[in-house]
């Protein structure tokens, strides 16, 4: 039997309320039965409707519009509003979704088969991360003609791709701090600044950050070198010394003391890995 996975707790769903608008075609050709007709959807958040259209236009093809009207110029008829429920999202973190989503749906750009007002929903509904799943019917006559017509990849499913990346890095990232922090808690207390045999020192690490940090010349090598470590995983507790480079001088006795091995008050220090 394997481990259980333990899991964040959700966020509360404080968020505004998100809804589907769902039209269909005015010309009667369409049949009004989820799953069997062509559809044309709005997302409605803040009492207005958000909804994407092409054009030979340069800029974005999103457009605003009154909740469940016929949009301009065109055949569809409101059918029915669907409550995707409240979004995890504050108020301003929504605001910022639907500025930035703009960038990603130009005019040019709009595809009936590949990259409609639906997939635009859809992807919108999976960003506001909305209580209830997206009606898969909605778009289901653009994704089977578009896996017909082959050669595509559905935007939606790059999308939910591209999210559980973002969140599999943010653990990552997370993971990360948290190791770090657990070994600079075992770390020595920094010295002041006012201290006797204060050595500042900067440490330059592998990832391209640089840290510094004061010691006392009564301090040895091996402190530096657990300082090192506790900022940058990469570094392999084992298999590194420490060096300057002029004149190039590698520091390799641990127990020496920061005043045995030549110390001054401030010394810039590189990683160098034990051959």
């Amino acid at each position: 039997m394997g481990g259980t996975e333990s899991k964040e707790p959700a966020k509360p769903r404080t968020g505004p309320n998100v809804y589907l608008n769902v039209y269909t075609n005015g010309d009667g050709k369409s049949p009004n039965v989820p799953g069997f007709g062509i559809y044309h959807s709005g997302m409605q958040i803040f009492n207005t409707e958000y909804t994407f259209a092409g054009g030979d236009f340069d800029g974005c093809g999103i457009q605003e519009q009154t909740p469940k009207a016929t949009p301009s110029g065109s055949q569809w008829i409101y059918s029915q509003t669907i409550d995707l429920g409240p979004s995890d999202l504050s108020e301003a973190e929504v605001r910022s979704v639907l500025a930035n989503i703009r960038s990603d749906f130009p005019a040019r750009k709009y595809d009936l088969l590949g990259r409609n007002c639906n997939h635009f929903t859809e992807i919108l509904a999976t960003r506001l991360n909305v209580n209830k799943s997206y009606p898969s019917w909605v778009n289901r006559a653009a994704k089977w003609g578009g896996s017909f017509k082959g050669g595509g990849v559905d935007p939606v499913a790059l999308e939910k791709r591209r999210i559980e990346d973002q969140k599999y890095k943010a653990a990552a990232a997370e993971k990360e701090k948290s190791l770090l922090k657990q070994k600079q808690s075992t770390l020595k207390a920094e010295p002041p600044m006012e201290a006797d045999g204060v050595v500042e020192v900067q440490i330059n690490c592998p990832n391209g950050t640089k840290t510094k940090r004061r010691f006392l010349n009564t301090d040895t090598i091996q402190d530096v070198m657990n300082f090192a470590i506790s900022f940058d995983l990469t570094i392999e507790a084992a298999k590194f010394w420490l060096r300057i480079n002029m004149p190039r001088t590698i520091f390799d006795k641990p127990k020496q003391t920061l005043k045995e091995a030549g110390f001054t008050q401030r010394e810039n220090l590189f990683i160098e890995k034990k051959r």
